[in-house]
């Protein structure tokens, strides 16, 4: 899914998440012990594990429809300077077969914001790559990130 010149990390984690908040916190913490377990970078360690949060709440509310039946089939591979993590579902596909562009809200005025639609943009800004597919009615999500915290990062990529 990202094309990369680096091979991928090794597997640090491989789980299955029913699509529950419960079940989407389990797998968070469960993320958050591997991540730290395989020597990622802490402070980046936190932004992946809100991007991870943001994306599997995305997965239970939008693909599932909040239907607990669902399952969310999470991949997380890492070392200390990468973490990919594989999302895959077989909810609802991404309107109009693409991800969320992420940009921002055109109003400044606090009453005419949305309430939501956020989360894309905070993924967008965390992520250095970020790859969604969908094939054989399944929803293919990949988050990378690396390196140091991403503030000021310029330079991500998103597949097509």
């Amino acid at each position: 899914m990202v094309e990369v010149h680096d091979p991928d990390p090794p597997l640090i984690l491989d789980l299955w998440i029913g699509a529950t908040s419960a079940e989407v916190r389990r797998g968070l913490g469960q993320a958050r012990q591997a991540l730290c377990g395989a020597g990622f970078d802490r402070s980046r360690g936190e932004e992946a594990e809100l991007v991870l949060a943001e994306a599997l709440n995305n997965v239970v509310e939008h693909a599932y429809a909040d239907q607990p039946a669902g399952r969310i089939h999470l991949q997380i591979l890492a070392n200390r300077r990468t973490a990919v993590m594989r999302l895959c579902d077989s909810g609802a596909a991404m309107p109009c077969g693409r991800l969320p562009e992420g940009r921002g809200h055109a109003s400044t005025t606090p009453d005419k914001l949305p309430e939501g639609g956020y989360g894309w943009q905070l993924i967008h800004r965390l992520a250095d790559a970020v790859c969604y597919d969908r094939s054989d009615g399944r929803n293919r999500l990949e988050l990378r990130l690396s390196g140091p915290p991403a503030r000021g990062r310029a330079n991500q990529r998103v597949c097509p």
